[in-house]
C-alpha cells in the first residue's frame, strides 16, 4: 500500500482517539470531519534543546536527567526525540513504549501519540523523522500537528533531544525553532563543545544558551568550562549562561554504565543534587524569548515552506 494511504489512515485512526466527534456538516471528507478546533493561545510552553557535548554519553542520558530533574520541581515536561539513534529514548526513560518513526507507531493497535513517562512525564511517542513528515497530504499534516499542539499547550516544557549529524542540514533546521538550548560540555573535549556552540549561533542567532559542565575523574578543580565563555565572548559575540556542573561521582558513574538517570533510583550523591539544582536554573536562568511561539507551529510552517 502506498506510504500516503497508509499513513492517512493512521493519522484518521489518532484523530479519533484525541478528538471528540463533532456534527460533521454535509459533503466532507473523513479527514475534514476529525480536523481538531483551533487551539485557544495561553501562555507558550519553554522550548528547550538538549545538545552533549561529553564524548560516549549520548544526549538523551542528559535529555533524560534534565527532562526528570524539572518533572521532580512540578514542571510538566513534553520530552521529543529529534535524534538519529533508535531506541535511544526508550532505552533510558524506561519503560516507555517509542517507535523509531511515525509510521511504525501507525502499524501498532495503540496509536496513542504521546506516552507517559516516569515522574509524571510526557514523551512524544515516535522521533521526529522530516522525511516520513513530507510524506503527508497538507490535510493530513494538519490533523496530526493539532494534536501535537494540544500536548505542547498542556506542557511547562517542550524538551528536545538533539542528537542528529551535525552536517544534516535538514536537521540542522530543528534549531530554528528553539528558544533556548542546553550544552553539556566535558572537561575532556572543550574544543568539540566549543565546536558545538559556534554552530548554534550560526544557525539561531539570537539562541539563548546554558552552559553545563561534567567534571570526569581526572579534571581539577578549577573550571575549565570559563574558557568556552571567553571564547565565544570574543569570537562570537554571545554570553552563554553558565549552569553550574555535575561531578562524576560513583553514582554517576553507574548511571552511566546502566544508561538509567541517577532520578529514577534511590541514590543520593553530589552528582544526584548537582543535576536538580541545574534543572532549577535552567527553567529559570535561561530564560529563552518565549513570544516566538509553539514548537510543533514552527515545524509545520517549516514543512510547508519546503514541501
Amino acid at each position: 500500500m502506498e506510504p500516503k494511504k497508509r499513513l492517512g489512515k493512521g493519522l484518521e485512526d489518532i484523530s479519533h482517539l484525541f478528538l471528540s466527534p463533532a456534527q460533521p456538516p454535509q459533503q466532507k471528507s473523513a479527514l475534514t470531519e476529525n480536523r481538531p478546533e483551533p487551539i485557544a493561545r495561553g501562555s507558550l510552553p519553554r522550548v528547550i534543546g538538549v545538545i552533549s557535548g561529553t564524548p560516549d554519553i549520548p544526549t538523551i542520558f542528559w535529555t533524560g536527567h534534565l527532562a526528570l530533574a524539572l518533572a521532580r520541581d512540578g514542571k510538566k515536561v513534553l520530552v521529543v526525540d529529534v535524534g538519529t539513534d533508535k531506541d535511544e529514548l526508550a532505552s533510558v526513560l524506561q519503560p516507555v513504549a517509542i517507535q523509531p518513526s511515525l509510521g511504525d507507531l501507525l502499524d501498532q493497535p495503540e496509536k496513542a501519540v504521546t506516552v507517559d513517562g516516569p515522574l509524571g512525564l510526557r514523551v512524544l511517542a515516535f522521533q521526529m523523522q522530516r522525511e516520513e513528515l513530507r510524506r503527508f497530504k497538507q490535510e493530513e499534516r494538519e490533523i496530526l500537528f493539532q494534536i501535537l499542539r494540544k500536548e505542547e499547550q498542556q506542557a511547562d516544557a517542550l524538551l528536545l533531544n538533539i542528537s542528529f549529524d551535525w552536517t544534516d542540514l535538514d536537521a540542522l533546521s530543528y534549531l530554528k525553532c528553539l528558544h533556548e538550548a542546553v550544552l553539556v560540555v566535558s572537561t575532556r573535549d572543550l574544543l568539540g563543545a566549543y565546536r558545538i556552540l559556534k554552530v548554534l549561533v550560526h544557525v539561531q542567532p539570537g539562541l539563548r544558551v546554558g552552559l553545563v559542565e561534567y567534571r570526569e575523574p581526572e579534571a581539577t578543580t578549577q573550571t575549565r568550562v570559563d574558557r568556552i565563555v571567553m571564547a565565544s565572548k570574543e569570537f562570537l559575540k554571545r554570553s552563554p549562561l553558565v549552569l553550574g556542573w555535575i561531578p562524576s561521582d560513583s553514582f554517576m558513574m553507574q548511571s552511566i554504565a546502566a544508561k538509567a538517570p541517577l532520578l529514577l533510583s534511590d541514590q543520593e550523591g553530589p552528582g544526584l543534587q548537582a543535576l536538580l539544582e541545574i534543572g532549577k536554573r535552567v527553567f529559570k536562568g535561561l530564560n529563552g524569548q518565549e513570544s516566538r511561539g509553539l514548537f510543533f507551529d514552527a515545524i509545520q510552517a517549516q514543512l510547508t515552506l519546503g514541501s
